[in-house]
């Protein structure tokens, strides 16, 4: 992939989920969409976190994903409950 050879894989990942949910520069993401639709972003952060374990990226986009979420839910009045597995 030409992102790849320009950026590494780590920010050719990045730059992905920047085009697929944009930028985060201006706090969390804003979810256009819900549901099966979003299950993809999980499946890729899980795969290319086992492959780069210490991207600080790459988590920065996990959380800044939980926090999306988290406020997602708490905007729909919804409570939120989060477990996390080990």
């Amino acid at each position: 992939d030409e992102d790849e050879e320009d950026l590494g894989l780590e920010g050719a990942v990045n730059r992905q989920l920047e085009v697929w949910l944009g930028h985060r520069n201006n706090g969390p993401v804003k979810f256009k969409e819900r549901g099966p639709g979003l299950s993809p972003v999980v499946t890729v952060l899980e795969n290319y976190l086992k492959d780069l374990p210490g991207s600080v990226i790459l988590m920065k986009w996990l959380d800044d994903l939980i926090c999306s979420a988290q406020q997602a839910f708490e905007n729909a009045k919804h409570p939120v409950s989060i477990e996390c597995y080990e």
